[in-house]
């Protein structure tokens, strides 16, 4: 194989109110949770990685990108803002060969957020844009690792796995009592690191991105919960959930969650949509996921308390991880108590 190249930038770091290496266009958006805008932020140094043989692609200018995305978070977000937020993987795809339908590259990222390594949730190319494509085609590719509530600002640290896949699009999506999808062909073609404001090709080691183990298989480390106004009339509650691996953690699992609120005195079922998908997660790495109230759904009135139950769905049944008591912005773990 040949050695990467590199270009010797590096992104420059900075507090939120420092100068920036490039300034950005202006960006504007009013979105629900998950929208990421490639406007002109920082980027850092550039590398081209070695082909894996047998697959039809090979990367080009593989980079870490700054964006302006709208956080994930317990309720809709409505921003205005020039200020990157986000940081993802940009790369070119360079077709060799001819693809077969619905390949593609995908991202896996894992960013250390406070004390947690997460991993954001990688989606198959099944666009079939590189089966339609003529070869020698070149183009551009992105996957943005979202802001949530449990960061503090853009990670520093992140890993990201390059995976050649062929996905099929899903017959139907899962509920928590389904087993889990057939897995597409995924076949790693790279790896490669940023940190201290630099991308290097391979894996960060343990220093840099250490991985703490859950003391069970699947634990509900963390949820942030918030009861607020719905834009449509009415309340309802949103939460963001953080689940971490164990030793024994499952290749695939689900994880859902429901909520049971006091509304004017009585108290009553509240439907949350959460549904959070696994998949290859090692011991130590998190997976996040947000859902709220549907407005079809929404509450007359303020709940004093919702108590949100986090579940794993196990061999068909559903097990308890954790419970949570979510009054107005404030969150504590255990169920509420009147």
């Amino acid at each position: 194989m040949r050695p990467s190249t590199m270009r010797p930038t590096t992104m420059r770091r900075r507090s939120p109110a420092g100068p920036r290496a490039f300034p950005p266009a202006g960006c504007a958006l009013a979105v629900l949770s998950c929208a990421a805008l490639a406007c002109r932020f920082d980027q850092s140094n550039a590398i081209d990685l070695p082909r894996t043989e047998g697959v039809p692609v090979e990367l080009k200018n593989v980079r870490m990108a700054e964006s302006l995305a709208a956080p994930l978070g317990p309720l809709p977000t409505t921003f205005s803002s020039s200020d990157a937020n986000a940081i993802g993987i940009a790369f070119d795809v360079h077709l060799l060969e001819a693809a077969p339908h619905y390949a593609g590259v995908s991202a896996r990222i894992a960013c250390r957020v406070g004390e947690h390594t997460i991993v954001a949730p990688m989606a198959s190319d099944a666009s079939d844009r590189l089966a339609t494509a003529e070869v020698g085609s070149r183009f551009e590719e992105r996957t943005t690792f979202m802001p949530m509530p449990f960061s503090n600002g853009i990670p520093d640290v992140c890993e990201t796995t390059l995976v050649y896949t062929i996905a099929p699009p899903l017959s139907h999506v899962p509920s928590l009592g389904d087993p889990p999808p057939a897995r597409p062909h995924m076949q790693t073609i790279g790896t490669v690191c940023f940190s201290g404001g630099k991308l290097e090709e391979g894996a960060c080691g343990s220093a840099v991105l250490p991985r703490t183990p859950a003391p069970t298989p699947v634990e509900a480390s963390r949820l942030i919960g918030r009861i607020a106004p719905l834009s449509g009339g009415g309340h309802g509650l949103g939460i963001t959930v953080l689940a971490t691996a164990g030793e024994g953690v499952p290749q695939q699992f689900l994880v859902g969650g429901e909520a049971s609120c006091e509304v004017d005195g009585a108290t009553r079922d509240v439907a949350l949509g959460l549904l959070m998908f696994g998949t290859d997660l090692r011991p130590g790495e998190s997976v996040v996921q947000s859902a709220t109230t549907r407005q079809s759904d929404a509450l007359p009135s303020a709940p004093a308390w919702c108590t949100v139950r986090v579940q794993l769905a196990d061999h068909g049944e559903r097990r308890l991880l954790a419970e949570f008591c979510v009054r107005g912005d404030e969150t504590t773990q255990g169920a509420c108590t009147s």
